[in-house]
């Protein structure tokens, strides 16, 4: 037997099952305990991207114009009554004061404080309001979702209200996301649990990767609990470590389950059976996990918080699994022993069962296909990247882009809102773009004009065909904004 690091690892967890085993159980019962608390720690925010010119802005127009880019525009319309109707005026009077009500949002204009023509449609049936909201990108979302259900509650029948904006959109798109997220798992672990019935045969041996991933995830969801204290986590992140999780933890028990498996046949007892296993798959996993990890590290090169901390997340649920592949499942394979091939599946036991009176070795499926592409290596080659080309080729066709309202299902608020906002208002409504212009450097210049300069690029930019309109206005401290 190989003396070296892995397989004295093997032995120490079959010397000291009970205490390796029991470690696992308190460890996962304490950070189960905390894990349940973990999504009231999770932020929806962190998507900003330090340092560039559209934070930066943000930043300025609070600075300079007590202003914030981020609002939640409620669109409202009745087919029925126009907008100088007293009972269109009234509704929207009662909207605007339950949206001016939520905590977090600053002002709200509308054309009941603001230019008429500018919150005037064409038909004379819709207009909207714009609600300021402040606080970090977290805290806007949680203010959108309140401008949501207060803008739509107690209206008068014949009115149709609806609430848009990018926080909205972010807030919605994150819900949906977790949802389907949440149903993609649910779906996958039956499927997941059939595929390891087919692949080991038997109950107990597919039971045992199922059983690695869960305490992976549930310790690793603990842990979360604790580092979201100390820096800013994302919602998602408790999904990326989900999906990771019960994909590795599922994948390292494999390799060691199967193993294991192989040296009881060949006659091995079970405590060498665990120490083989561990000193050759228990390496694989090891340097499998650590490759893993390496690779998702290159995600904090994403100056992002939201993706370093999914890949926090995938990092710490991939280190567990190891830890939990070569400690806690070889002290349980040392308690299975032989009955890990209990409860077999009958069509699997057919097999065999024929196969041996047949006098025919039972090497397997895979074994075979391995010999077969060995012997003609090359051919498999061309084959192989045939097929991976031409899987390839819809990726030439691929149309890049930001995410926006129009990706939600058709009946979303925020995609009708925007959708009803760019066809009576012009699509420069849902998203203006703000320019910030520092004239006060130019000033100190003699001979120069800021002015003039400011005045030059509004041309230049109304002359513009895709630019619908320019609206210039004066900061604090000579900054113009552009709108």
């Amino acid at each position: 037997m190989d003396g070296g690091m892995f397989a004295r690892l093997g032995r120490f967890a079959v010397r000291r099952r009970w205490y390796v085993i029991g470690a696992w159980l308190v460890l996962a019962m304490i950070m189960g305990s905390f894990a349940r608390g973990l999504q009231g720690r999770l932020g929806q925010g962190g998507f900003e991207v330090p340092g560039s010119d559209s934070l930066t802005v943000f930043n300025e127009l609070k600075t300079q114009f007590h202003q914030d880019l981020s609002t939640g525009p409620v669109v409202v319309r009745n087919g029925g009554l126009s907008l100088d109707d007293r009972a269109f005026r009234d509704q929207m009077r009662a909207i605007q004061d339950r949206v001016a009500a939520v905590p977090g949002v600053s002002t709200v204009q509308s054309l009941l404080n603001g230019p008429e023509a500018e919150f005037a449609s064409g038909d004379g049936h819709t207009t909207y309001l714009i609600a300021q909201l402040t606080g970090d990108q977290n805290r806007q979302l949680f203010e959108a979702t309140a401008v949501t259900v207060v803008a739509g509650c107690d209206v008068s029948a014949g009115f149709q209200v609806v609430t848009g904006g990018g926080p909205a959109f972010y807030d919605r798109f994150n819900q949906i996301s977790r949802d389907d997220l949440a149903k993609a798992e649910q779906s996958s672990f039956p499927i997941t649990l059939f595929v390891l019935l087919v692949a080991f045969g038997s109950l107990v041996a597919a039971g045992l990767p199922i059983m690695l991933a869960v305490i992976s995830l549930v310790v690793t969801l603990g842990a979360l609990y604790f580092l979201a204290g100390a820096t800013s986590m994302s919602v998602y992140v408790t999904n990326t470590a989900s999906i990771i999780g019960i994909g590795v933890g599922i994948d390292y028990a494999l390799f060691v389950v199967t193993r294991f498996r192989e040296e009881l046949r060949l006659g091995r007892s079970v405590s060498d059976s665990v120490m083989m296993a561990v000193a050759t798959s228990g390496r694989a996993v090891a340097l499998s996990g650590a490759t893993v990890i390496v690779a998702l590290a290159g995600m904090f090169l994403v100056s992002i918080q939201a993706f370093r901390s999914m890949a926090i997340g995938s990092m710490s649920v991939v280190a567990v699994a190891v830890l939990g592949a070569i400690t806690l499942l070889p002290a349980v394979l040392s308690l299975v022993g032989p009955r890990i091939d209990r409860l077999r599946l009958p069509l699997r036991r057919r097999r065999r069962a024929a196969a041996a009176d047949a006098g025919v070795p039972s090497s397997g499926f895979w074994h075979a296909w391995a010999m077969r592409i060995m012997r003609r290596p090359w051919a498999w080659l061309g084959v192989s990247l045939a097929v991976l080309l031409t899987l390839a080729v819809p990726f030439a066709s691929i149309r890049l882009g930001q995410s926006g309202p129009r990706i939600l299902p058709a009946g979303e608020q925020p995609r009708v809102a925007s959708e009803r906002l760019a066809a009576e208002f012009g699509a420069g409504v849902t998203g203006p773009m703000e320019i910030l212009v520092d004239t006060t450097k130019g000033a100190a210049v003699p001979g120069n004009d800021p002015r003039a300069k400011v005045e030059a690029l509004v041309r230049r930019l109304q002359a513009d065909p895709r630019v619908a309109a320019v609206i210039p206005s004066l900061g604090a401290t000579g900054v113009v904004r552009l709108t």
